[in-house]
């Protein structure tokens, strides 16, 4: 997931008032002295079961 893309989807759940949370890892092979890159970087959201359904039509809903 891209960074631009969490933000849509963080802000659809938010909207929607659906609790979850995130984890984010970062990217491992990038040097000191480099410039920024979202390669590497992975973004996962996590909600409960019960809110799955609902969130999963948040997420798809278009807005």
């Amino acid at each position: 997931m891209r960074q631009q893309d969490y933000y849509k989807v963080v802000s659809k759940l938010e909207a929607d008032q659906i609790k979850f949370r995130v984890s984010v890892t970062g990217n491992a092979n990038a040097s000191p002295g480099t410039p920024y890159s979202d390669l590497g970087r992975v973004f996962k959201i996590y909600v409960r079961k019960e809110d799955e359904g609902q969130a999963l039509s948040s997420i798809n809903a278009k807005r």
